[in-house]
């Protein structure tokens, strides 16, 4: 470039004049050499000693022509002054890093300028220094060195700016060094030390087991989501419909069938049943409201368990007295032990013992005036016992949702089978007697131990086929067994129990609950009907009825949450293509119903009736729906009953996931956020070089 070339100019400058000086010399030496020959040395001999005494002091001998040469040369190179010998530059001083730099060789240049110091050269050096100088001028000096000579001056004159461009971020990234190893570095190793590792790894190991469940909702504008500011809303809940439509061609109407194990109608009290909740759970609302009112709690809104005049303290003394008990500890927190000692001393307050006795009088009077419970007696159940309609060889006469029950009333039936579960006289001396997998393997067979059974890790009492089924299933397998047992009065008094009956109609309850749980299919009137033989014609059907029928009794939708379309069923080869349906509006309301929102973390935000909406409600409802659909081809064909669930993943401990820096240093930090904009602060300084240089030139 143009640039290029004046850079090369202007560094071959100073060569071409020593080039010139240089053959000033060897004239004069050939001049010499000549009046030697004739005889006239004594000139020649009197200029090499004036060279030799310019560098020593001043001489009396008349300057030669290779002194002028000299004085030519010291000229050039700076516009010196000899003084005694010296060459002395004015701005050689001041622009170089030290005084005194030996400057005198052809082409040496500080500060584009030179200063004589050292002794001149002899006439043979003058010679092939000449040579050199000639060589090394016929061609130009490449861009790279003369770009780097450049960059070396223009550096040397801007010392103190890059000296402060160097020292900056040096003492910055100090103080950040400093800072985080007295102030950041402390407050996460407190905030680390807080846990015991090994204890986090082991909880974290620990799985848990889900299983197929039917999820509803809200459905469209006709369900108000809150009604009198009423919470949890119950107004317009939508209700899973148990009557379903199935499409497809003639060649699959004989493997599929047309009928199901459900009656012709629902129970009569089905609906009254299901609306009992919303009383049921209003008295434990009310009971909440006015257990958390007594409660003692500080400043910051915790309670205060230890404070004899709060309900919790009270709760404890009524059920524990002063006697001490061992408390597994389930928290990680180091230097806890695994089991600690409670034991209470002050009595608690006689006021809030009267408060709580209050509180647990009104709910059970509550519970008893509305619980669904009162539907389960031989006279109600009566229509229960209506035959099943057809009795055909399809999969749908072996399909069954009899394990599977609605959101709004699974809490409170799994409640009472667990309580009936518990009064077993096996289910204790499993649980006392081992709390490991190996040491409950090792149990007598007689006890009917088995670990892991309910799925929390624990050694459970499960004799017979309740072993069998699917941990997620436990609560349904437990009922069935129970109800199959419930001749032995070991059992009947566990259920009579269970379902919280007194009086001379427990037995009489016992049946009927147990007739209603195995005929819970005819009960709620499961029964599938023809809606084509192409998808189409399924779609249009499901588009007709897509808000479902209102049922004034629950104040509910009844809407249809699945259909199947079967592509092919083939009995003879056992071969069954089926697309099952699912309804996702019911399953995330009125939030668009995207499949990310309803299974991520904060899928209770997208559900307008969280307290009825499952965890992972997509994955769920699709378990249940092809698990029920599979366990009927396998009835059908292998006479084999087949229970699903979902069993979580063991976790890897993150221990950054409890550092409040996430194991980031406050470097570390500093340069992900600030880096960029410290980087953009040179863009001043540089153009502000880049401006100082050109206006230097």
């Amino acid at each position: 470039t143009l640039d290029d070339v004046f850079i090369n100019l202007a560094l071959g400058h100073g060569v071409d004049e020593d080039e010139e000086a240089a053959k000033a010399l060897a004239a004069e030496k050939a001049a010499g050499t000549a009046a030697d020959d004739q005889g006239q040395g004594a000139p020649a001999a009197a200029s090499l000693q004036n060279a030799g005494i310019a560098q020593h002091g001043p001489t009396t001998a008349q300057p030669t022509q290779a002194d002028k040469a000299a004085e030519q040369l010291e000229a050039g190179g700076g516009g010196s002054k000899a003084k005694g010998g010296w060459c002395e530059l004015k701005g050689c001083a001041a622009c170089c890093l030290k005084p005194g730099r030996y400057c005198c060789d052809f082409g040496c240049a500080c500060c584009e300028c030179a200063c004589c110091k050292s002794k001149p050269p002899s006439a043979a050096e003058v010679e092939r220094r000449a040579a050199e100088a000639k060589a090394e001028g016929s061609k130009p000096q490449s861009q790279v060195y003369a770009l780097l000579q450049k960059s070396t001056a223009f550096q040397l004159r801007q010392r103190k700016t890059m000296c402060c461009i160097i020292m900056f971020p040096t003492l910055f990234i100090t103080l950040i060094s400093v800072l985080g190893s007295l102030v950041f570095v402390p407050m996460s190793e407190k905030a680390m030390s807080k846990y015991d590792w090994p204890c986090m790894q082991e909880m974290l190991k620990q799985t848990y087991f889900s299983g197929p469940a039917i999820s509803v909702g809200s459905l469209s504008d006709k369900n108000n989501k809150f009604e009198n500011d009423d919470w949890p809303p119950m107004f317009g809940l939508e209700t899973p419909s148990f009557e379903f439509y199935v499409s497809g061609s003639s060649e699959t109407a004989a493997a599929v069938g047309t009928t199901s194990q459900g009656a012709q109608a629902a129970w009569p009290n089905y609906g009254s049943w299901l609306a009992s909740f919303e009383p049921y759970y209003d008295c434990t609302d009310a009971y909440d409201k006015g257990y958390d009112a007594a409660e003692i709690k500080n400043s910051e809104g915790r309670v205060q368990k230890d404070d004899p005049n709060g309900i919790s303290y009270a709760e404890e003394w009524e059920r524990y007295g002063n006697a001490s008990r061992n408390i597994k500890n389930r928290n990680c927190k180091a230097g806890r032990p695994p089991v600690r000692v409670r034991q209470l001393t002050t009595p608690a307050s006689a006021t809030t013992v009267k408060t709580l006795d209050s509180l647990e009088a009104s709910l059970d009077v509550c519970e008893r005036a509305a619980s669904p419970s009162w539907s389960w007696t031989n006279t109600s159940l009566a229509a229960a016992a209506q035959v099943a309609v057809g009795a055909g060889s399809g999969v749908l006469d072996k399909l069954s949702f009899g394990t599977l029950l609605e959101q709004r009333s699974n809490g409170y039936v799994t409640g009472l089978v667990s309580a009936a579960y518990s009064a077993l006289p096996g289910t204790y001396p499993c649980l006392l007697s081992a709390n490991k997998s190996s040491t409950c393997a090792a149990l007598p067979a007689s006890m009917s131990c088995k670990w892991n059974a309910l799925g929390f890790g624990t050694c459970d009492y499960a004799p017979g086929q309740l072993g069998a089924g699917a941990p997620s299933m436990f609560t349904a397998n437990a009922a069935n067994y129970m109800c199959a047992n419930k001749a032995t009065a070991s059992v009947s008094a566990a259920l009579q129990k269970g379902l919280e009956l007194d009086g001379g109609d427990g037995l009489d309850r016992v049946q009927s609950f147990c007739d209603w749980l195995v005929g819970l299919d005819r009960v709620r009137g499961t029964r599938a009907s023809k809606a084509g033989t192409s998808r189409s014609d399924l779609n249009a059907k499901l588009y007709d009825e897509w808000e479902g029928a209102f049922d004034a009794t629950t104040g509910t939708h009844a809407t249809k949450f699945t259909s199947f379309h079967f592509a092919k069923a083939d009995a003879a080869a056992v071969e069954y293509d089926y697309v099952a349906y699912y309804n996702l509006t019911g399953l995330c309301g009125l939030q668009g119903g995207k499949v990310e929102e309803c299974e991520s973390a904060g899928e209770k935000e997208f559900a307008p009736v969280p307290d009825y909406l499952v965890d992972k409600p997509v994955t769920r409802m699709m378990l249940a729906l092809q698990g029920v659909m599979d366990a009927a081809i396998l009835k059908t064909h292998a006479n084999l009953n087949l229970q699903v669930d979902l069993k979580s993943f063991p976790a890897i401990l993150d221990k950054c996931a409890y550092d409040p820096f996430g194991c980031r240093s406050i470097t570390d930090f500093i340069a992900s956020f600030f880096l960029p904009y410290i980087f953009l602060l040179w863009i001043y300084i540089i153009a502000g070089l880049v401006v100082f240089e050109k206006s230097a030139k």
